[in-house]
């Protein structure tokens, strides 16, 4: 038995809610895959592993890793800041430290060194 009391009046004059926004209302949208549009064709090729790894077995594996961020999502934001060379360095040196001797805790990714950087000499 539904709930009495009297019917909702329809709103003829409804307004969309874009009437209601001033035009034009600019979308800021996200490209779908921002790590791949900013990446070297080399470091592309590298990522292709780790990206099937994330959707093949990771949901199976479950979320164990000792790191944040975790060590799949390391290897795609190095690879994607300093390159298929040195961000598949990286990458590697992570995955490998990654066992129940090595290290846990948070583990960024390091900025790529710039070109006035004082260390760099």
């Amino acid at each position: 038995m539904q709930g009495g009391g009297a019917p909702l009046p329809k709103n003829k004059a409804r307004r969309s809610r874009s009437a209601e926004l001033p035009h034009p209302v600019p979308l800021a949208r996200a490209p779908a895959r921002p790590y791949i549009a900013r990446m070297s064709p080399f470091a592309f090729v590298l990522s292709l592993p780790v990206r099937a790894y994330r959707a093949v077995l990771s949901p199976w594996v479950g979320h164990s890793c000792r790191y944040q961020p975790t060590c799949s999502a390391y290897a795609l934001e190095a690879l994607e800041k300093h390159g298929g060379l040195r961000g598949g360095y990286l990458a590697a040196k992570r995955i490998l430290s990654c066992h129940p001797l090595g290290g846990s805790g948070y583990d960024p990714v390091p900025e790529p060194r710039g070109k006035d950087d004082p260390h760099d000499h």
